[in-house]
């Protein structure tokens, strides 16, 4: 194992690799180096640049050496926490606005709701709807951290 300006110097290989991963600070001095290192089979390649401006860089370089199918995804961290929450149960025929859905008599009995861990809730003197609680994902409201980008390009075959 050894190191090396990749940059200047390339990976020292040729009609080698089927694919490369770059994660370099200047991804796109290297793709041409990188391009020289695919096989003449044609092969993949991604980078991974935390800024925008890398990235805009990055993809003028790979269309300039013959690339296709430049794409770019954006990679965010979301956290999500597991807490157990109560929702009311769907139900599809009940309207709010009717004063005639007082559907009391349609709904499971307490002890169903019970079994099924659900309960009714009541509002004054009528039943609206059952409740049923489970254990979710819920996403954070806030996302703290940086995000980071992944470009991936297609060199195609050399045909000769």
């Amino acid at each position: 194992c050894y190191h090396k300006d990749v940059c200047e110097e390339g990976f020292g290989l040729e009609n080698t690799a089927d694919a490369v991963f770059l994660d370099l600070p200047h991804p796109w001095k290297v793709v041409p180096h990188a391009k020289k290192s695919l096989k003449r089979s044609g092969g993949r390649l991604c980078s991974f640049s935390p800024c925008i401006e890398q990235v805009q860089e990055t993809c003028e370089q790979l269309k300039e050496n013959g690339f296709k199918e430049v794409n770019t995804i954006e990679c965010l961290l979301r956290e999500f926490q597991v807490r157990k929450i109560t929702l009311p149960e769907f139900d599809p025929e009940f309207d709010p606005l009717d004063e005639k859905n007082d559907n009391s008599d349609n709904l499971p009995s307490e002890e169903d709701n019970q079994q099924k861990g659900m309960k009714r809730k009541h509002t004054g003197s009528s039943i609206m709807e059952a409740e049923k609680k489970f254990v979710t994902g819920v996403p954070l409201t806030s996302m703290p951290g940086h995000t980071g980008y992944l470009t991936f390009a297609t060199l195609p075959p050399i045909l000769s």
